[in-house]
C-alpha cells in the first residue's frame, strides 16, 4: 500500500534545484532532531482514537495509546497527528515487531511491561478534512504552532521532538553545522530540516523536508545465509554475519542477520552460489550501535574482495 503521509527525502538525494527551492523564501529553515521510532498516524473516527501506520494499517498492541488519548477526543477531532512511537527499552526492530499490524501472537507479561514504557513524539499536525483530501495548505510553521498548542495537554507520554520548543530558523550551512555538532556530542539518529512554508501532501517525497542521518560502517565475516520470504522466496534474503557486541574486542561474539541492499539479479546469483559467500567479508552499514550492543538497522553492502580477514 502506498504511504498516506509525506516521506522524508535523503539529504544525499537533493540536487542543486532542490537546495535553491529550500532557501527561496528567505525564511530560513526549521531544524529538529529526528526520532528513532515507528511512524504513526493518530486521529479520531466514529468517536474512537485510531492509531495506524503510514500505509494505513492499524497497529497491534496500541491500546495503551488509545486509552491515554481517549480523554482528549474532543480536542483531537479536528486534527490528524503524525508522531513517532519510541521506546528506550526496546530496539527499533523489537518495537516494530510488537506493533506489526499482522502480529497475532499475544504479548508476554515482560513485553507488556516494555510496551508501557513507550512514548509518542509528535512532529506534524494537519486538519482532519485536509488529511483525507490528501493536502493541507497550512504552512509547516503554522502546523507546528498548532501542534505546540495541543500536544502539551495530552499527557506526559506525548511530547515534541527535542529542540522543537526552541525551533531554530537557520540557513543550509547552519543545518550542516548543527548536524556535525550533534553527531559528535549526542546519541541520536539524525536531524530533520524543513521549509517553514512547506504545505502537507500525502505520499509525496519533496525537497521541502529532508533528513540527515548518522551512519557507521563495519567489515564483518559472513557465516551463513537466509532465504528471502514472500516475493523474495527462492533468492537471497539475508546474510548472517559475526559481530562483537558494542564493537569491542572483548564483547560477546554473536551472529546477526543482515538485510542485503543488492539488486534482484545480484540476489539470485548470490543464492545460487551461497556456499561460496561463507567466510567472505562484507561491508555492513548501520545507523549506530544500539543500547544492547547490536547494530541498529544494519544493511549489507558490497563484498570486500580486497579483504580476507576482519
Amino acid at each position: 500500500m502506498a504511504a498516506i503521509t509525506p516521506l522524508l527525502k535523503e539529504h544525499s538525494k537533493l540536487n542543486n534545484k532542490d537546495l535553491k527551492t529550500l532557501q527561496a523564501d528567505g525564511l530560513g529553515l526549521i531544524i529538529m532532531e529526528k526520532m528513532d521510532g515507528v511512524s504513526a498516524v493518530i486521529y479520531v473516527e466514529l468517536d474512537k482514537i485510531q492509531v495506524i501506520s503510514r500505509t494505513g494499517k492499524r497497529f497491534s498492541n496500541v491500546r495503551w495509546i488509545e486509552e491515554l488519548l481517549e480523554p482528549h477526543i474532543n480536542e483531537l477531532k479536528d486534527y490528524v497527528i503524525q508522531a513517532e512511537i519510541c521506546n528506550d527499552k526496546l530496539s527499533l526492530e523489537q518495537l516494530s515487531g510488537l506493533l506489526n499490524p499482522n502480529r497475532t501472537t499475544p504479548l508476554t507479561p515482560e513485553q507488556e511491561a516494555d510496551m508501557q514504557a513507550s512514548y509518542l513524539v509528535a512532529f506534524d499536525l494537519v486538519h482532519h478534512a485536509a488529511f483525507f483530501n490528501g493536502i493541507d495548505f497550512t504552512p509547516y510553521m503554522g502546523r507546528l504552532h498548532n501542534l505546540k498548542m495541543i500536544v502539551p495537554r495530552m499527557g506526559y507520554t506525548f511530547t515534541l521532538p527535542p529542540h522543537c520548543y526552541d525551533v531554530a530558523y537557520c540557513d543550509l550551512q547552519e543545518a550542516y553545522d548543527a548536524f556535525s555538532h550533534m553527531s559528535r556530542h549526542n546519541d541520536f539518529e539524525g536531524i530533520v530540516v524543513a521549509n517553514p512554508n512547506a504545505i502537507w501532501e500525502a505520499g509525496k517525497r519533496t525537497s521541502h523536508k529532508f533528513k540527515m542521518v548518522k551512519e557507521c560502517s563495519y567489515d564483518l565475516k559472513i557465516v551463513g545465509t537466509e532465504e528471502g520470504e514472500g516475493k523474495r522466496a527462492g533468492t537471497l534474503g539475508k546474510l548472517i554475519v559475526e559481530w562483537r557486541l558494542y564493537s569491542h574486542k572483548h564483547g560477546e561474539l554473536v551472529q546477526i542477520p543482515v538485510d542485503v541492499c543488492w539488486t534482484d539479479v545480484e540476489r539470485d546469483e548470490a543464492w545460487s552460489n551461497r556456499s561460496a559467500l561463507v567466510g567472505k567479508i562484507v561491508k555492513v552499514t548501520a545507523l549506530c550501535i544500539s543500547s544492547n550492543g547490536g547494530l541498529r538497522l544494519p544493511k549489507a553492502r558490497e563484498i570486500r574482495i580486497d579483504k580476507e580477514n576482519v
